[in-house]
């Protein structure tokens, strides 16, 4: 997490009266080294960012499984897997508004009767 990050995380708990606001105001980012990492990779970094907050648990990186493999070509079929897994949960979320129409719209497709 970058200094400008840690600045609008801790406006946020300020503003929100965070009992631990202070606390993180007074820590300084430190920057991961993770065997998973990529550089230039600024189009997959959305499911990066998601993975992440699925698997960690406040462990050290050492210990720390998220799951993507090293190896590019690898990292991309992961990449291409986790992309259907979230983007299903986005769509079939009840917190989707828009969820009812796309539903009837993907059974039409499918051209699957959901009528009971």
């Amino acid at each position: 997490m970058s200094c400008v990050q840690k600045d609008v995380v801790v406006k946020y708990l300020k503003h929100v009266r965070h009992p631990r606001c202070n606390g993180i105001a007074a820590r300084q980012p430190v920057r991961l080294e993770i065997s998973w990492a990529t550089i230039g990779n600024y189009e997959d970094c959305g499911i990066y960012a998601m993975r992440h907050m699925e698997t960690w648990m406040g462990i050290t990186e050492d210990r720390w499984d998220v799951g993507f493999p090293t190896k590019m070509a690898k990292a991309k079929k992961k990449i291409a897997q986790l992309m259907k897994k979230y983007g299903v949960k986005l769509i079939t979320s009840e917190a989707n508004k828009h969820r009812e129409h796309i539903l009837k719209e993907a059974y039409q497709h499918a051209g699957i009767n959901r009528e009971k």
